[in-house]
């Protein structure tokens, strides 16, 4: 089976809801500076339908950000402004609030791809965003579970 990906060739589909799972990054940003956090959410093309909500944080400003997937491979493109509240690094995560399954009762959920904080005077970080190891833990019990 050919997933849909946004952009390149690699996405991450957080597949857990609530805090059980996410994924995030640390980044080391200028103090009190602005920054844009970009990022494309998305579907896998995997039959996976409903209302996905995703938490994004970046320090300490939090949003959330919805869409209605079809399961069809539909993507948008979602930004918070945010300021960096200290020299220490900046935490960027996202979480996934929606929990669902496929047609074919597999856990599914939405896709964040193309991850870039850019500063207030142009510079831009592409983000590389590392699965948390609680979100590794929950996958290995669901399987348990399920298996």
């Amino acid at each position: 089976m050919h997933y849909y990906v946004p952009e390149g060739k690699a996405a991450i589909e957080i597949v857990s809801g609530g805090s059980s799972g996410g994924i995030q990054t640390v980044e080391t940003l200028e103090k009190d500076s602005t920054y844009k956090l970009e990022f494309v959410m998305g579907d896998a093309n995997n039959s996976c339908v409903g209302e996905f909500i995703v938490g994004a944080q970046a320090g300490s400003k939090a949003q959330n950000f919805t869409m209605h997937s079809q399961g069809i491979g539909f993507a948008q493109n979602c930004s918070m402004t945010f300021k960096a509240d200290s020299s220490s690094p900046t935490v960027i995560s996202f979480v996934s609030f929606t929990t669902t399954k496929s047609r074919d009762l597999v856990f599914c959920g939405p896709v964040i791809d193309k991850v870039v904080v850019q500063s207030s005077n142009g510079v831009k970080h592409d983000i590389e965003l590392r699965i948390v190891a609680f979100l590794i833990v929950f996958l290995v019990a669901t399987l348990k579970v399920n298996g």
